[in-house]
């Protein structure tokens, strides 16, 4: 919350919305952020009746049969490399290699650290 207010502030002095006599600094320019830890979130993930009802759906049920294998893909992707949304989509085909018998992927994880992540043959 902090951060969209300071967020909104910032953006009201730079594009000068409003005349400097009414507001010439950001109200929480001094404000102390509480410290959290970056790598934390409060997200949970799908069951495993949930994944199942949700991979079988893209696999057979999908609208578009031309899309349905890349969206089938994407979400064993998702589910058994333990990947964000953001990770999974930024992947790069030049990311993929092979180490000790296992195709690997190389992935940027939340946070900004670089991961090597197992991938199932099945994936």
């Amino acid at each position: 919350m902090l951060s969209a207010n300071s967020s909104f502030y910032k953006f009201v002095l730079q594009t000068r919305v409003l005349p400097k006599e009414m507001m010439d600094s950001n109200p929480f320019d001094g404000v102390l952020y509480p410290a959290m830890d970056p790598l934390f979130t409060r997200t949970e993930g799908l069951t495993e009746a949930e994944y199942v009802t949700l991979a079988r759906t893209a696999r057979h049920e999908h609208p578009c049969r031309r899309t349905a294998f890349r969206s089938y893909v994407l979400i064993l992707a998702l589910y058994h490399l333990c990947l964000r949304i953001d990770a999974a989509l930024g992947a790069r085909i030049e990311k993929l290699g092979y180490d000790k018998g296992h195709h690997t992927l190389e992935v940027q994880i939340k946070g900004g650290a670089w991961v090597t992540k197992a991938v199932p043959p099945f994936v």
